[in-house]
């Protein structure tokens, strides 16, 4: 059982995750803000 791979790769898909949804919640903010501002 290789647990060390599966661990980095899980952290690697973490870090990706995160970032998407940083990046997303930033758009939706952006967006939010331009109709409030409409």
């Amino acid at each position: 059982m290789r647990h060390g791979g599966d661990l980095s790769a899980r952290f690697a898909g973490a870090t990706v995750f995160s970032r998407l949804s940083r990046r997303r919640h930033i758009d939706l903010k952006r967006s939010t803000s331009c109709l409030c501002q409409a």
